[in-house]
């Protein structure tokens, strides 16, 4: 193993024990994100046994190296996101509920979400939906201290995305719909927000302070094929929201 991905597995590491001690939110998280891509075992070894991982085949090193690399951007992505909501500081927002709302859908993502798909959702997740001010160019709608995941719906109080599967707490995908709903959610949330002549079809939209994207993915937990098309609509909304973040506003 190269020792710049030796070096990874001591600071991923490192992270996670500090999380497990001042942050058990934090860690959660952090434990499904790297359980997924086979860290723990290796940063045992290099940590603890001193040793070195050696594999027989540059196949194998190759998607070891790749599963750490992945392992890190997600580690440092979901670490620096939560310290992040955790400084902000605004009387108009309620930034602890949003840090722990964060964490409760990285959560989602990391545990129930495929490894292939794990990491661009987190990214979005993280940089797009709950970082404040960030985007390649500024927005023409969105305060730039606000981030997206926090937007209230048509004036109404925040919601949590927690929150907003309503009272669907069984059925077969309840939990991967739960991973999905914060990538359908959120741009709804925000086409609610920033439209400034609301239609009054739109109201159906809005129940209580959320959307009814929860109310759809609720439906399809116990429909037949429903797994599978929840999985569409997130690639669908994961590479609508990809677009967006690379056009101006």
């Amino acid at each position: 193993l190269p020792p710049e991905h030796a070096a990874a597995l001591v600071v991923m590491d490192q992270v996670a024990s500090h999380a497990k001690k001042h942050d058990k939110e934090l860690f959660t998280v952090l434990k499904f994100v790297q359980k997924k891509e086979g860290v723990p075992p290796l940063a045992k070894r290099v940590t603890r046994d001193n040793v070195v991982p050696i594999y027989d085949s540059r196949r194998s090193l190759i998607k070891a190296c790749q599963s750490i690399e992945r392992a890190l951007s997600e580690t440092l992505t979901v670490a620096i996101t939560n310290a992040l909501l955790s400084q902000q500081k605004d009387k108009a927002l309620d930034y602890p509920a949003a840090r722990s709302d964060f964490l409760k859908s990285a959560r989602h993502v990391a545990e129930h979400t495929h490894v292939n798909d794990k990491h661009p959702l987190l990214l979005l997740l993280a940089r797009a939906f709950f970082t404040p001010g960030f985007g390649k160019f500024p927005s023409r709608c969105l305060p730039l201290s606000v981030p997206a995941a926090v937007l209230p719906v048509q004036g109404t109080f925040w919601k949590p995305l927690s929150e907003s599967m309503g009272k669907v707490q069984s059925g077969g995908s309840v939990a991967f719909a739960k991973s999905v709903l914060p990538y359908l959610e959120v741009p709804a949330r925000l086409v609610l927000a920033t439209k400034k002549n609301s239609k009054p079809a739109s109201a159906a939209l809005v129940v209580d302070g959320r959307t009814s994207v929860g109310d759809l993915l609720a439906r399809l937990t116990d429909a037949e094929g429903g797994r599978d098309c929840m999985r569409g609509l997130e690639h669908w909304a994961l590479e609508l929201s990809r677009h967006s973040l690379l056009r101006p506003g």
